[in-house]
């Protein structure tokens, strides 16, 4: 707000100049709630008694508790029993492409695909997991097995038998990563090799 002369000025709603009088009480109205029939009209909000400085002012100019339904609410942490019919709404995840022309694979993120052409000797590294949990992703990749190509996984990586997948032309690999407070380890499987068409 300027200051003209030594008092105070400032806009109304209407943008119209009104001045803050000297005793600070400004010469403008109190505000006005909306109704079901018409809007509110700006003004000086109703000062909130001590008893009040908890509760939020609502669009009908008055002070009133925060009401939430917690017998409807879950919690995003801790644990809880859910009962009843819900609904949850399914999003999409987004599959990120990675670069294996480098020959050095960072799976990073939040995503849960991951789609990988080999072109080359690739090292893949993991990411890493916080004490007492764990990770899911899938891997969609395409590979040439005619090729000499090496497709090198962390040391921390375990498999059927204990033996590495042979690599098809397209392969759906799905990593399970846990770390128990001790050591992660991520338990890999081949969910579908040789992908193509029916015919």
């Amino acid at each position: 707000m300027p200051v003209v002369y030594g008092k105070l000025y400032m806009k109304d709603a209407s943008g119209n100049i009104v001045q803050i009088v000297p005793d600070g009480n400004p010469n403008i109205s109190d505000y006005q709630g909306a109704t079901d029939l018409a809007a509110g009209v700006s003004g000086l909000v109703p000062a909130a008694l001590q008893s009040q400085k908890d509760m939020c002012l609502k669009g009908d100019g008055t002070w009133s508790d925060v009401s939430i339904d917690e017998a409807n609410i879950v919690h995003i942490s801790g644990q809880e029993t859910i009962t009843g019919e819900k609904t949850f709404t399914n999003v999409w995840n987004t599959a990120v492409a990675l670069n294996g022309s480098s020959g050095e694979i960072y799976i990073t993120g939040d995503a849960s695909v991951y789609t990988l052409s080999i072109s080359t000797h690739t090292n893949i590294y993991f990411p890493s997991i916080p004490s007492g949990k764990s990770k899911v992703f899938t891997v969609v990749m395409t590979y040439n097995p005619s090729s000499s190509y090496a497709v090198y996984w962390p040391a921390t990586t375990y498999w059927t038998n204990g033996t590495e997948p042979t690599l098809a032309a397209t392969n759906v690999i799905t990593f399970l990563g846990v770390n128990d407070g001790n050591s992660t380890r991520w338990f890999g499987t081949v969910s579908l090799a040789n992908a193509s068409p029916a015919v």
